[in-house]
């Protein structure tokens, strides 16, 4: 989905940045941060992958699961 300047505006104007909890470091970071609030990036085929990591992850012991998912959220 495109987001046009009208839309990114008109998100400002509703969502202040004195009401946001992070400091930005830039521009461009602020405006990621819109983004990717608005527009979500978890995906139909993302949560089936989760569900196969998590299938197998069920099935191995605590510690060796904590290990590997921590590498997995990693690597995302």
């Amino acid at each position: 989905m495109a987001v046009n300047l009208k839309q990114v505006f008109l998100y400002l104007d509703t969502h202040p940045l004195t009401n946001w909890q992070g400091e930005f470091e830039s521009v461009l970071k602020m405006l990621f941060s819109v983004y990717s609030e608005t527009n979500m990036i978890e995906t139909e085929e993302i949560r089936k992958y989760y569900a196969s990591v998590d299938e197998i992850l069920q099935k191995l012991p605590i510690k060796e699961n904590d290990r590997i998912f921590d590498l997995t959220v990693a690597l995302c």
